[in-house]
């Protein structure tokens, strides 16, 4: 069937149909093809539109964080500058006249306190060298304050006398010459006529003592020592106290070519000894308490109930200072 009579035209005219529906076909080919050109055109152009937006955002974010840096920045220095202000304002003989204040009514801490910030601020004024004359009388005052409280908790071991001579366990001992020393001297020998000695350090003295043990048994512990100063109101430990035989029978038993009768309980009553406690010369001036410990090893940071249920008290050195 001809295009003619498909759509009601007379037959002569299906030839011109032909050529008019061919043409048109042509022209909408041509118009679909411009339209699909110019969508991908437009496709390509918002494309590119998108990745310029898209650097554009990322390129103001940096801006923006190097700003709120900045700003950070510029509100530290504004602070420190706020504070610098408020530190000037409260001038170097302002501050020494507060310290003046604190000292008569005896803050003694919080006047240290404002010395110190007073030579970090002002550290080259004139109220500040000042400052460091009242910084010395303040340390001498507390000085003075701490030693007034340790003597009072120190009144406590007044009540302990000497005992040199008693008991422990099974064996009782008997103490004598005391005294201080940088020499030790111990394992005599009378043959010779020869003894061991040791030195003490060039700051340090020996606290010395002569010992006699006796026990009627066969075997007996030596007592357990201990060398103590006050501090804090309590016993601390400053030594530790080691003994020597006083002498042997023989320089040849002393060598160990044979045994010495005079060392062994279990064939004499009586042993003789020398013991040492090595402190410094500063300690030998303070109160010093010897003691023994009635049963196991001495303690430390003693306090008087300590010492009164547990220890025996062998001699008070420099009681008067106590």
């Amino acid at each position: 069937m001809g295009l003619a009579s498909k759509y009601g035209l007379h037959p002569l005219d299906d030839k011109i149909t032909r050529r008019i529906f061919g043409v048109n076909l042509k022209i909408m080919k041509k118009i679909i093809l411009a339209f699909l050109c110019l969508s991908f055109l437009n496709s390509c152009s918002n494309k590119e539109v998108e990745n310029r937006l898209i650097i554009e955002k990322k390129s103001l974010e940096s801006e923006i964080e190097k700003l709120e840096v900045r700003n950070k920045i510029y509100e530290t220095k504004i602070a420190i500058l706020k504070d610098s202000i408020q530190i000037l304002k409260f001038s170097a003989p302002d501050r020494l006249f507060q310290i003046k204040k604190m000292i008569v009514k005896k803050d003694y801490s919080g006047a240290l306190k404002k010395i110190e910030l007073l030579k970090q601020t002002f550290p080259l004024s004139k109220e500040t060298l000042l400052a460091k004359q009242d910084e010395e009388f303040i340390n001498k005052k507390i000085a003075e304050k701490k030693a007034r409280e340790e003597r009072l908790k120190a009144l406590g071991f007044k009540v302990f006398k000497d005992n040199y001579t008693g008991s422990v366990g099974n064996v009782s001992f008997a103490f004598s010459k005391f005294r201080f020393h940088r020499k030790f001297y111990f394992d005599y020998c009378p043959d010779v006529e020869e003894e061991y000695c040791t030195t003490s350090d060039k700051n340090n003295l020996y606290f010395l003592a002569t010992l006699e043990l006796s026990s009627k048994d066969n075997y007996a512990s030596f007592p357990n020592l201990g060398l103590y100063t006050i501090e804090d109101g309590k016993l601390k430990n400053i030594s530790y106290i080691k003994h020597e035989y006083a002498s042997w029978s023989s320089y040849g038993a002393k060598l160990g070519n044979y045994s010495d009768n005079s060392h062994s309980f279990s064939k004499v009553d009586k042993i003789r000894y020398k013991i040492a406690g090595e402190i410094t010369k500063d300690e030998t001036k303070k109160p010093l308490f010897f003691l023994t410990k009635k049963k196991g090893y001495p303690g430390d940071g003693l306090t008087v109930e300590d010492v009164k249920k547990d220890y025996i008290v062998i001699k008070v050195v420099n009681r008067n200072k106590i």
